[in-house]
């Protein structure tokens, strides 16, 4: 019986060995699967982190560069920081069109039909600023800054020389001149210079408005920028910081 006892002993305790042995692999596979899937999921969690944090940068940009595409320089002006410094100086076209407008009205007294050619003339130009553009790579640089590359086209407004349309210009000023002479020279002895100098730049206006309207768009070279953008999130809000021009 003792025999009996010993060999049941033994033989509870080699199975309860087995058993412990497997109980404790399986724990073990269970403890390394939890971990690798942990340190996926952590591994993933920042991956996933970064491209969304790339990919709303992106979006900001885009949506700044529809903007300037479209000629809405207030409505881009929401994307970018207080401090932010164009090194395009974009953004000083538009005043400074407004202000010859200004000037060129105070100065000249000019009518209605002037200042709308006019009007219209600055839109074709501030719609020349951007015609198309590419996102063309987001970089990540840490928690809440992204960098994003963009190519854009335009005109090359900086060649823009109104002094090139002098003698298309004069041509059509003085054709202008010679075939409303007598009326012309009635309305300046009946309303005085002012009104009649007032008549001429609104008559004149659309013609050589379109003239330049023409020039900008068909004469102008195009000219590719390729600049980088850094975007921050400011306040739970993607605002475009700083610029570089990279060509």
């Amino acid at each position: 019986m003792s025999h009996l006892v010993q060999w049941c002993q033994k033989g509870y305790v080699s199975i309860f060995s087995i058993g412990y042995d497997q109980k404790h692999i399986m724990i073990k596979k269970i403890i390394s699967a939890v971990l690798v899937c942990a340190f996926g999921i952590l591994l993933f969690g920042c991956g996933s982190s970064e491209k969304v944090q790339m990919q709303e940068a992106k979006e900001v940009v885009a949506d700044y560069f529809e903007d300037l595409k479209s000629a809405q320089f207030d409505k881009a002006s929401d994307y970018v920081s207080s401090d932010y410094k164009d090194p395009l100086r974009l953004e000083e076209i538009e005043p400074a069109l407004s202000g010859l407008m200004l000037g060129m009205n105070a100065s000249m007294n000019t009518g209605e039909e002037f200042k709308k050619s006019f009007h219209q003339f600055m839109d074709v130009v501030m719609n020349q600023i951007v015609n198309t553009y590419d996102i063309e790579k987001a970089k990540w640089q840490k928690e809440g800054v992204v960098d994003v590359q963009v190519n854009f086209e335009g005109k090359d407004l900086a060649s823009f020389d109104p002094a090139d349309l002098d003698e298309d210009a004069n041509t059509y000023m003085e054709s202008y001149l010679v075939e409303n002479q007598d009326r012309l020279t009635a309305l300046y002895e009946e309303k005085g210079e002012q009104e009649a100098y007032k008549v001429i730049l609104d008559e004149l206006s659309k013609p050589l408005f379109e003239l330049l309207e023409k020039h900008v768009k068909e004469d102008l070279p195009d000219i590719t920028y390729k600049v980088r953008l850094r975007v921050e999130k400011q306040n739970d809000e993607w605002l475009i910081t700083k610029s570089e021009i990279m060509n």
